[in-house]
């Protein structure tokens, strides 16, 4: 009932895309994919009308998170690509935190699809990033999808040290 009254005011604008990203989210974990593809179109449209860089990479990231619960690894992928294109992915002091979870998904998305040259790339990206924002959600699953590249690629000692760390992370956050 609000998002409307949001989106018609212009100084609510981010608190609107916010909403919008976050109904996004909530619609993918819920396995609601068809509404989570319209929410996530619809970020993308009005993140692109105001500008808001942020937005727009949550919409396309999200795009391709939604491609991935579907197993449609190789389209999440391409829009994970897409994300990656932005050149404000470069700039980590500002979007950082985001470029994070974009290679956590390609990182995984290439994890199962078996290039795990390509998944490994990202991973390590990933995590420096995690840790330099203390974003420890973040964290605990970049180093869960390391542990799945390291057993795909026979480094069972990686892939356990890693595991130790996501558990000790998750007991640390309270998730179990």
């Amino acid at each position: 009932a609000y998002i409307p009254v949001l989106k018609n005011n212009a100084d609510e604008n981010q608190l609107y895309l916010s909403f919008v990203g976050t109904k996004a989210g909530l619609l993918i974990k819920l396995n609601q994919y068809k509404e989570s593809f319209a929410e996530c179109y619809l970020l993308l449209n009005e993140s692109e009308k105001s500008s808001d860089t942020i937005s727009q990479l949550l919409a396309i990231n999200d795009l391709g998170w939604v491609n991935m619960e579907m197993d449609q690894n190789r389209e999440a992928i391409g829009f994970l690509n897409i994300a990656l294109q932005n050149p404000a992915i470069n700039n980590t002091e500002k979007y950082g935190e985001y470029a994070s979870f974009i290679y956590s998904n390609i990182a995984a998305a290439y994890n199962s699809i078996g290039k795990n040259d390509s998944a490994e790339y990202f991973i390590n990206k990933v995590i420096p990033l995690a840790k330099k924002f203390e974003n420890l959600t973040s964290l605990a699953n970049s180093l869960a999808i390391k542990a799945d590249i390291m057993s795909a690629t026979k480094r069972n000692n990686e892939a356990e040290n890693a595991l130790v760390e996501v558990v000790n992370i998750r007991k640390q956050i309270g998730d179990p």
